[in-house]
Order: structure tokens, then sequence, then C-alpha cells
């Protein structure tokens, strides 16, 4: 059931749907409410009664984020038989409404900390063999034409004997760049490792909380991490690899490091994007820290207002907008342009806002295919044109003129790491990944999912359904 917004009342039911028992976990009926300005999940369970969760501590932001939510894009096929009603059976089935635009492959449950905030069971994880690896991503191809990034996870990817060939393996015209989420232990005593992955163009999504002792204490279990972090960052920027800092943010934990971790975000090129991730309880996560209240958490609004107020006037909450194609309350997005003064230019603030969400819709990386650099193209020349006179906007015009005229010497068929590394090279993003657990576990959330975990037998199997049903 949907109500007009205008009309509704605190209590009212915004939607009814499927959630997960706070207790139990099971399936049961859910419906979600506003109340005085915020958005919860209620989840009625037969053996255990209502449970609360807090979605969005904007009701305003989560509203307007609706209005950009298309109804599906890419269905798929079933590629699994249906045995179970969804979401038990997935894999994925014909109740899916979203392709895969970001496969993860989790090849190796090996690792080498033990963070109370670990959102997977790795015990559960298998090792893969590079002969494995060829297989999924053989059958991947069949089903995905072109895919613009795929991640590699675990356990600890860096931990994994024969990383290197596996990425190797990778290397394929149909996939852009190739990505790697790591705690960056192994790769701060392993310079030879960290070699192999930037050589091979690897974007090195490594694992950053902040700067305080206190902060890797309470979500990493280990207080001196931060030392070795910082040293790795170095390193990775001194040999010319691209970065990306994998951000997990927790209520009264890390929220107050924003401020220090935008500034690296913006000071150094090397970091093309930010991906921030409020603490969700699964995996782990979810049996050592029980006692969270669902009703007290950080929420995708929580970090626009913090980065825009890091940001000293670069962004407006108004630069963050949700991706049309996955659910509103999943992912914010903003992308920025790098300036020849040091500055960045929110993308939002200077397109046309209807060409803009035209080139964000499904993307984990901006200008990371040919119909996008097309559409971009356009949209930085009617920039350029209409500001040209405007010497004001000289920073701005000068960065848009450069973009054009790189995108221009790609030629009429560019490979798509040609294409990436533009992107990689003119822009920045920030992704506010606001990732499913118990209190907040949404179905109809979660056939939207565009981040599919790959199974050794090649079943796709969306992140938060992975993470809070297959555990």
């Amino acid at each position: 059931m949907n109500k007009n917004e205008t009309s509704l009342r605190d209590g009212d039911t915004l939607k009814s749907t499927k959630g997960l028992c706070h207790d139990c976990g099971k399936l049961c009926d859910a419906r979600i409410i506003i109340e005085t300005g915020r958005v919860y999940l209620v989840k009625d369970c037969d053996e255990h009664g209502e449970s609360k969760g807090l979605i969005s501590s904007d009701s305003q932001w989560y509203l307007q984020s609706l209005a950009h939510m298309k109804q599906e894009f890419g269905r798929v096929d079933g590629i699994a038989a249906i045995p179970e009603q969804c979401p038990q059976a997935c894999g994925i089935c014909k109740d899916h409404k979203q392709k895969n635009c970001l496969p993860v492959l989790e090849i190796t449950g090996r690792c080498d900390m033990k963070c109370p905030v670990c959102s997977v069971d790795i015990g559960k994880i298998q090792e893969c063999s590079v002969s494995d690896i060829r297989e999924m991503v053989d059958n991947l191809r069949q089903e995905h034409q072109m895919l613009n990034m795929v991640t590699l996870s675990g356990g600890e990817p860096t931990l994994h004997p024969h990383l290197l060939q596996i990425i190797d393996s990778l290397r394929i015209p149909e996939i852009g760049i190739t990505a790697i989420a790591t705690n960056g232990l192994k790769l701060a005593e392993d310079h030879k490792l960290l070699a192999g992955l930037i050589e091979r163009n690897v974007l090195i999504g490594l694992q950053f909380d902040g700067l305080a002792q206190g902060t890797y204490a309470r979500l990493r279990g280990d207080g001196n991490l931060i030392g070795k972090k910082l040293k790795l960052l170095e390193r990775i920027i001194s040999m010319g690899g691209k970065i990306s800092l994998n951000v997990t943010v927790g209520k009264n934990i890390n929220e107050r490091e924003l401020p220090a971790i935008y500034d690296l975000f913006f000071i150094h090129d090397a970091i093309c994007a930010l991906n921030i991730m409020p603490l969700t309880h699964t995996g782990r996560a979810l049996y050592e820290n029980r006692k969270d209240n669902p009703l007290d958490i950080i929420t995708t609004p929580d970090i626009i207002n913090g980065l825009v107020s890091a940001s000293e006037g670069t962004l407006k909450k108004s630069d963050f907008s949700p991706f049309s194609r996955t659910h509103p309350a999943c992912l914010a997005f903003s992308g920025m342009l790098k300036m020849n003064n040091g500055n960045l230019i929110s993308l939002a603030s200077i397109l046309d806002p209807e060409k803009y969400f035209g080139l964000i819709h499904n993307r984990e990386l901006f200008n990371s295919d040919f119909e996008m650099l097309e559409q971009l193209r356009e949209s930085l020349y009617n920039v350029w044109d209409k500001g040209r006179n405007n010497h004001k906007n000289d920073d701005i015009l000068r960065a848009v003129k450069q973009v054009i005229t790189d995108l221009n010497l790609l030629g009429n068929q560019p490979s798509k790491g040609q294409i990436i590394d533009v992107g990689l090279r003119h822009f920045k993003s920030i992704f506010i990944h606001h990732y499913m657990d118990r209190a907040t576990f949404d179905l109809a959330r979660a056939v939207r999912c565009g981040k599919h975990y790959l199974q050794p037998d090649s079943k796709l199997i969306p992140r938060c359904i992975r993470n809070n049903l297959r555990h």
C-alpha cells in the first residue's frame, strides 16, 4: 500500500513489505511508517511480536528520493529453480528487478583480523582456485556483455596465494577495471604484491575508518592500525596507484572523523572515490553488537550532513542523489569534477539535472562506458557553451575543456579501460551505501539490489540477502 506523501500523518503506513524479526531473523510482515520526521520499518513476527528499526533520520530526504526511483531496469530472467518463495531460493529469481551492476567475488575466507563489525561470516566462504574464478567469470560473461567493475573480497583477498593470477584472469575486454577490498595489512608488508596490483591498474579499496586510535579499537579491535594505514596510503600514492577509501561509520564512534576523512579525499588526486557505509549488524557484527539500539543509528542523511559540513562550501545537500535504478534508501551519490586550481565542483551544480541523473544511474564508476562518454561530452559542451562568456567561471571552464579534449582524443572506439582512465583522472565520486540488517531488511529493497555476490555454482546473491539470510 502506498500513500500520497502530502497526506501522510505520523504513524501512517507508507508501504507494506516483508522484513526480518529482530529476534529470530525469520521473514515476517512489515510496514514502513513515518514518525516525527523519521522513517521506520515496523516488523510483526507471529512468535516474537513487534520490532522496529530506523531506516532514515530524515523523512523529507527519503520521500524526495523515492521520486527518482524507476520501476525496474534490466529485469532478469530467473536463472535458478524456485522451490521456495523469494528470497530463500535466491539465485537470482524472476522476481528480481535489477541486473547485476557490481559483481563481488569472495575469493577466500582467510583473514588476518577479527573486526567486531565484520559484516560477513567468513567461516562459510570457500577458497576459490584460479580455475574456479575463470569458470565463474566465463558464466558471468554469458549473462553480461560488459561490466564496468568487478570487486574481489573475502575474508581478506590479499591473503589468497594466487591473487595476481586471479586478477590476470579478469583482465579481459568485457571488464573495465578490477577492484580489491582490503584492510591493507598484507599490502603494508608485501611491497611486491602491492606493486603487482598497481601494475595491473587495480583500484585499491582500502578500509579506512578515520585517524583516531579509539576508532580502530572500537570498530576493528586494534587501536594501532592507523599508522600502518597512513604509511600504506602514502606508498600507494607515491607508486601511482588508484585508491578508494572504504569507511564504516558508527553512531557515537567515528562520525566526528568525517571532516578528516573528507580532507584526505579532497587533497589527494589518487583517492578517486569515497565509499561510506553506516554500520550495520550482519555477520560477526550481528552477534558482537546485539545490544546496539536499532532506533539510534547513523543513516544516509546524517552522513550527507556531515560531509556537507566537512566540505566547507564545496558540497550542498542537493549535490547528493539516489541512483534511480536501485532503491533510494540503499545508495546516495555525488560526482565531483577536479579543477586545475586544486578545488572540486559538484557535477550536480553545473549539469542539467535530467542529464545528470541519466549519467549516474546504475554505475559504480563515473565515466565508465562509451554510452556515458557520449552523454558526458554533450553535457560538458553545453556547460562550455553557456559559460564561456562568464569569466567568473574560468576555473570550471578550463576543467571542462580539458575533459572534453581528453574524451575527443579517445576516438570512436576506445577500450573500456581507456574510458575509465579518463574518468579516474578528472572526477571523484562519493558513495553512501546503507546496507540492510535484521532491523532494516526490506524485501522490496532487496529485489532492486544491483550488487551481487557471485557464488562458486555461478548463482548471483544480492548482498543484503546473502548477509542476512545466507549466514
